[in-house]
């Protein structure tokens, strides 16, 4: 058998604080699990926070 296993999860929350200030964040996992017994599992995962204060009126 051959072939992937392919998985991504990639959530994101927003977040209004007030007209001035927003604030994001987010995570990213993505899963490859080939279904050959000569490859490896990969994965990677990020995330973050960001935040936006807006100068103007």
């Amino acid at each position: 058998m051959a072939g992937n296993v392919n998985f991504q999860l990639r959530p994101q929350i927003s977040y209004v604080v007030n007209s001035r200030l927003s604030l994001n964040a987010y995570f990213d996992r993505s899963f490859n699990d080939p279904l050959v017994t000569n490859s490896f599992i990969r994965a990677t995962t990020a995330g973050g926070i960001q935040a936006r204060f807006n100068l103007a009126q």
